[in-house]
């Protein structure tokens, strides 16, 4: 036996407050059962993209799962920035090969501990998997630890989604969901969306903003 195994933690030093960021492919399922080809495609770019918008930010994806992705971050703000950035390239993507596939993404700052193969453990990775689940397609939710760091940040806006049980959290927490930057006040009936051809194209943002608005109103 070695002195140290895979996935095994060792010393003190392995635990630490981290952001961290959960997220996954809406309608992946659905899609690779009618085309499987395309769902291929759909997981390659997202990867992709992940990785670019998490290195960007100086960040680091611990894993993927399927259509899933798992990425911690020395600082919340680089965490919500790196997942705006991700939420923009997903949805150009998405467009671009006529997808009906989103991103939903969850942010959380809490602890966590690292094991000799980088890998993440903890009620902070938990968290962040059971918020993601709240999301909108094409969202990004925060919880409340995350949310009190950043409320009084001017780059972002949030809107409450309520308490919600969370398996595995002993009692009910917060969600707030970041508004899309360019859906920021002004009120959304004030953006003028222009027109390509005889039909309006309305972009992911502007469909998750309505949602957003829509819930709170």
């Amino acid at each position: 036996m070695t002195d140290k195994e895979p996935g095994t933690l060792h010393g003190s030093n392995r635990r630490r407050l981290a952001a961290i960021v959960f997220a996954d492919v809406a309608g992946y399922t659905e899609l690779s059962s009618r085309d499987e080809d395309a769902a291929l495609r759909v997981i390659g770019a997202f990867q992709r993209e992940a990785k670019r918008a998490t290195a960007d930010h100086e960040g680091r994806v611990v894993k993927f799962l399927g259509d899933g992705m798992l990425a911690e971050f020395n600082s919340l703000d680089a965490a919500v920035v790196s997942s705006q950035a991700l939420q923009e390239a997903f949805g150009n993507m998405s467009e671009a090969i006529e997808t009906d596939v989103a991103l939903r993404v969850g942010v959380h700052l809490g602890d966590v501990m690292f094991s000799d193969d980088g890998d993440v453990y903890g009620s902070g990775v938990n968290v962040a998997a059971r918020i993601e689940s709240h999301a909108p397609p094409g969202g990004i939710v925060v919880s409340d630890s995350a949310y009190r760091h950043l409320r009084n940040r001017k780059a972002y806006q949030f809107s409450s989604i309520g308490e919600h049980e969370l398996k595995g959290v002993p009692d009910p927490m917060e969600l707030y969901v970041v508004l899309p930057q360019d859906q920021q006040a002004p009120a959304p009936a004030a953006r003028v969306i222009k027109a390509a051809g005889p039909e309006q194209q309305v972009s992911p943002a502007w469909k998750f903003a309505r949602w957003a608005f829509a819930f709170v109103v």
